[in-house]
């Protein structure tokens, strides 16, 4: 059985690939859950055309809610 999360804290960034149609730019989806400083456990997903820029929104979106 996995541990719960602390308030506060997150589990580690998941990034995948989503399918594409042909013409359409790759796209990268970022995901991670975390528990907000009130208990509850969130979900948080960003989607970009770099792999590396969709884990750096999704890192800076959790650094403004205060999740480490």
């Amino acid at each position: 059985m996995t541990p719960l999360l602390s308030p506060g804290t997150s589990n580690p960034i998941t990034t995948v690939q989503l399918p594409t149609q042909p013409g359409r730019p790759q796209r990268w989806a970022a995901s991670a859950v975390y528990r907000d400083h009130a208990g509850r456990i969130r979900h948080l997903r960003t989607v970009h055309t770099d792999p590396d820029a969709a884990a750096n929104a999704l890192e800076d979106t959790l650094n403004e809610f205060g999740i480490h």
